[in-house]
């Protein structure tokens, strides 16, 4: 019966520690996708193309807090290869708040057309409000666009690309040809922070988590060495838990401070918070399962047998 019970208990050991190696390898994998709010990757630009395309750069919305005194600043660059294979499209930068932008993405091919139509033409529509802002093309720098854009309203954008043939008057566009491209997006709002406006509040929560935390760690500190001779081993295993907890609140700082002024996301502080947060959980589960039972309090020393036949009363 005893080596059953055992048995069930190392199984149980297993399980556990599965959870949280899988937890862990998801969050890396999630991690290494991640760009941070200066936004970077791969677009599909499309030359001699007789057709408009449209695509979404970023799924998240980010919330400005400009007006017409404090600007906050959108700088866009698409970079391509060169030589360019044909007449480049003529692209341009939508920003949309969260109804415009679930309008506009059910927009079909034929007002895609009509839309890049009344752009050309400098024609307001009434299907979208959407701000529709052009890349300048860059002659010194061949296959480059770009855009430098002050906005001056406190709202949340998404950002989509609009990618809208042109043709020269008496001349064919070519074979079309797709290239990829590499596109960067940098947001900033007024205050010279690349957080969105619902996330500006985070660098000083957590260093009120912190001060909090940094205060109750030094006063256990304190009374460990005011009482250090009646300090025992389960004092100084309870210890383990505080300890990951404020250095999990100190990545935690790091991490939000790094994406405030530089705006990205760095991928090591987040795999380390989330280690920290693994053992942390781990160790508060142990540190409470060998109190209860009574380890330096009321016996030296925890007996596995008595552990595996008091889980096997349980399941009588």
């Amino acid at each position: 019966m005893t080596s059953v019970c055992q048995k069930i208990e190392i199984m149980k050991f297993l399980s556990i520690y599965e959870s949280i190696s899988r937890k862990i390898s998801v969050l890396v994998f999630v991690v290494s996708l991640t760009f941070g709010r200066m936004y970077d990757s791969r677009l599909a630009v499309f030359y001699g193309s007789r057709e408009p395309s449209l695509s979404l750069l970023e799924e998240k919305a980010f919330g400005f807090t400009a007006d017409e005194s404090n600007e906050g600043l959108i700088d866009f660059k698409v970079s391509c290869p060169v030589p360019e294979p044909a007449l480049p499209p003529s692209i341009w930068l939508l920003l949309c708040t969260t109804n415009e932008a679930r309008e506009f993405s059910k927009i079909s091919g034929t007002h895609l057309n009509l839309k890049c139509q009344q752009l050309k033409k400098n024609i307001k529509s009434d299907d979208s409000q959407c701000t529709h802002v052009k890349t300048q093309y860059n002659i010194s720098a061949p296959g480059e666009h770009w855009l430098y854009w002050k906005e001056q309203k406190s709202k949340f954008y998404t950002f989509f690309i609009l990618q809208c043939p042109v043709k020269q008057p008496n001349k064919t566009n070519g074979a079309k040809q797709k290239e990829s491209c590499r596109w960067r997006l940098s947001l900033l709002n007024p205050d010279g922070s690349h957080l969105s406006s619902d996330e500006s509040a985070m660098p000083d929560i957590y260093t009120a988590i912190l001060a909090i935390w940094a205060v109750m760690v030094l006063l256990w500190i304190g009374n460990w060495f005011l009482y250090c001779e009646y300090s025992n081993a389960l004092h100084k295993t309870l210890f383990v838990a505080p300890s990951c907890k404020i250095l999990l609140v100190v990545l935690a700082f790091l991490w939000w401070h790094g994406i405030e002024t530089k705006g990205k996301e760095s991928q090591a502080v987040m795999i380390l918070r989330e280690i920290c947060q693994s053992v942390e959980d781990a160790m508060l589960f142990l540190t409470m399962m060998i109190a209860s039972e009574g380890w330096c309090v009321l016996r030296p020393d925890i007996r596995k047998v008595q552990i595996g036949r008091a889980s096997c009363r349980e399941r009588v």
